[in-house]
């Protein structure tokens, strides 16, 4: 049985066989009920960069052995090592201008480009790398130049999770609350709440997951 207060502070009770609470719950001060026990979650400012082009292993090799880049990458050399890239994750500490890079597919880019030399021969006989960097600040075209041998800025995309945000900042789980069975009955009905895992990490795949968990348990 769950018991109620509505917003107009009528009150009431409902018996269900299972109950999900699905909403995020960031905080739980002691006393009250369960949804006066929560509060909204802070969410981290994002910026995310897609990006059609070749990564340059300069960039990357001068990184590794902590000298200055010299920009002598070769195309094959480019295509080997964006072939065999996949995904980045730098430290808090690390000096780039991006938190991680990952591989978003590749395909031909919509339109011919607009950059002269590699971009120019290699989007038009192989397919491209597109790749998703994650920043705490905007990434200008002068942050990425040194990223990629060839690039078009023309077809880069930019976007700020801001408000509302996509990845909450992770905290301590909250006391009662950071528990995925929140109740048993002794009959064996569940009061679930599947957004505790979102206190220690949260991502759609990681929710979808925990979702999914949720109805094989009150299936």
């Amino acid at each position: 049985t769950l018991s109620y207060t509505g917003a107009a502070g009528e009150e009431g009770a409902a018996t269900y066989d299972h109950v999900l609470y699905s909403a995020p719950c960031a905080a739980a001060p002691d006393g009250g009920g369960l949804l006066q026990r929560c509060s909204l979650l802070e969410y981290q400012r994002l910026h995310v960069t897609l990006v059609w082009g070749l990564l340059d292993p300069a960039f990357f090799r001068a990184r590794a052995d902590g000298e200055a880049g010299d920009g002598a990458s070769t195309e094959e050399e480019a295509l080997a090592f964006n072939a065999a890239f996949s995904d980045l994750l730098t430290a808090a500490d690390a000096d780039v201008p991006f938190l991680s890079i990952g591989r978003f597919g590749e395909a031909a880019p919509p339109g011919p480009s607009r950059s002269p030399g590699a971009c120019d021969r290699l989007y038009a006989t192989s397919p491209t790398p597109r790749w998703k960097l994650f920043s705490r600040d905007a990434l200008s075209e002068e942050h990425l130049a040194p990223l990629f041998l060839c690039h078009d800025d023309v077809l880069t995309r930019r976007h700020v999770w801001d408000a509302p945000g996509a990845y909450p900042v992770s905290r301590p789980r909250p006391r009662g609350l950071g528990t995925f069975v929140l109740h048993e009955t002794a009959a064996g009905a569940l009061l679930l709440h599947p957004s505790a895992v979102e206190a220690a990490t949260s991502a759609m795949e990681v929710v979808a997951v925990s979702g999914a968990n949720a109805a094989l348990l009150v299936a």
